[in-house]
Parts: structure tokens; C-alpha cells; sequence
């Protein structure tokens, strides 16, 4: 016969693994507060002070910590106030997983997302494109800030960054659109660097220059170290996010 200390402590640990359980299935984004290292006063800074960011609803600041739910293949919204007296910047993500981020104070723009598993460095995961639907004769490119790829049998291989500078924040620019050849009369101007492998120099100049039909552009924030998928479908111009396997 279960006694009532045995019973107690019985429930007291399925509390506990249930309790534990329930943590493991969050994702927990905290906002470092090393911005310490760069100003004593931090929240009395009318530049600093007033940063805050929010997450499923749940707003958040230096020092402070949220739980939020992982969203397999959804996309999530960070809204991100940089300073007190600006409007809030709009930055996609996609939280597949139930890990534990950190943004650290970038002193150029914006911030940094770390994970706790690597908290000394920034996550720069990759993207790949992908076109559903056949798009005929047309051209299609995507980049990822500063650094693109030209959609090569409907899809790109996984794009990373490599072409902005080491300063740069975490938050990048996706952008994907039809592309043409610049015209002689045009006066044109290179949209990314090359990440295309199989693409001659030439073409590179022609195509890269002159974007007639823009499908989408947004920021966003990578969370994973691991390539998510963007496929666009051509005829419904409808876009879906996919883990990479």
C-alpha cells in the first residue's frame, strides 16, 4: 500500500517531467545583456533603452526572456523596435525548433542571433529557392542579403551570405524575382553576387542587372543552421516554407 510521503513524492516527480517535458517542447529567445560592455546605463540610454522585440505576442527587452511555440514549416513575425521613438521593423522567421536563442546587441545594425549550443557565434543558415510549376523561358533569381543564385532546374543550391560584411546583423534581406537582359539603353546595376556555380561570366553580367517582375522580398532572421526551403509556385504566385531533410 503506497504511503502518503511515497504518493507525494510520486506526484511530485510526474510534476517535475511533466513540468520538464512541457519546457523542451518551447523555443526561449532571451536578450543578452553584455550590451553592459558597451554602455554602463544601458536602460536610461535614449538609444538603447527603448529596444524591444516581440514574438507571439509576448514583448521583450535586454535582460528578459520568453517561451514561444515552435511552428513546424510557418511562417513566425518578430517585431523588432530599435530605438523608443521609431516605427516597429517587420522581420520574418521561422521557428521549427524548441531551442534556446539569445540576441546579442550588434553595435553596427540591429542585433545577433546566437543559440546556446554555439552562444560565441551568430547562426548564418542558408536558403534554398524553389519554382513549383513549370516557368517556361523565363529567368528567375533569389539572394539572401548581398549574395544570390540564378533558379537552375527549379531550384537553387543552399544560399549563405558570403558576400556581406563580417559586421552585418543577423537580419538579411530574401528577395526573388523574373530577371531579363539589360538592354543597351538601359542603365543597369548588379542585384547580388554570383553564388551560381554553372553560370558564365557574361550571363552573369546580363541577367544580374535587370529584374522585370519582382514575386517577393522581405527581411528575415535565421534561426537554423540547417537550409530552409522557399518554394514559389509560379502559376498561384503563392510561396511555402520548407525544413531542409
Amino acid at each position: 500500500m503506497m504511503t502518503k510521503y511515497c504518493f507525494r513524492l510520486f506526484i511530485g516527480l510526474l510534476l517535475l517531467q511533466t513540468s520538464h517535458s512541457f519546457a523542451q517542447d518551447k523555443a526561449s529567445f532571451f536578450a543578452d545583456t553584455l550590451i553592459n560592455m558597451h554602455n554602463e546605463k544601458w536602460k536610461d540610454s535614449s538609444s538603447l533603452g527603448g529596444r524591444s522585440w516581440t514574438i507571439q505576442n509576448k514583448t521583450f527587452s535586454f535582460g528578459e526572456t520568453i517561451t514561444v511555440d515552435p511552428k513546424l514549416n510557418m511562417i513566425d513575425t518578430i517585431y523588432f523596435r530599435l530605438f523608443a521613438n521609431r516605427d516597429i521593423d517587420t522581420i520574418l522567421c521561422v521557428i521549427n525548433e524548441a531551442r534556446d536563442y539569445r540576441f546579442v546587441f550588434n553595435p553596427c545594425c540591429g542585433f545577433n542571433v546566437h543559440s546556446n549550443e554555439n552562444p560565441k557565434k551568430k547562426i548564418a543558415g542558408g536558403v534554398i529557392f524553389e519554382t513549383k510549376k513549370n516557368h517556361g523561358d523565363s529567368t528567375y533569381a533569389a539572394s539572401t542579403g548581398s549574395t544570390g543564385a540564378y533558379i537552375v532546374d527549379k531550384k537553387t543550391e543552399p544560399i549563405y551570405d558570403i558576400c556581406a560584411s563580417a559586421m552585418i546583423s543577423s537580419i538579411t534581406y530574401l528577395k526573388f524575382g523574373k530577371v531579363a537582359e539589360c538592354k543597351e539603353d538601359e542603365e543597369c546595376f548588379p542585384w547580388f553576387c554570383n553564388f551560381t556555380d554553372d553560370i558564365d561570366e557574361e550571363d552573369v553580367d546580363n541577367y544580374a542587372n535587370t529584374i522585370i517582375e519582382s514575386a517577393y522580398g522581405f527581411k528575415y532572421i535565421r534561426l537554423s543552421s540547417k537550409p530552409l526551403r522557399f518554394i514559389y509556385d509560379v502559376k498561384k504566385e503563392k510561396l511555402k516554407i520548407k525544413k531542409s531533410k
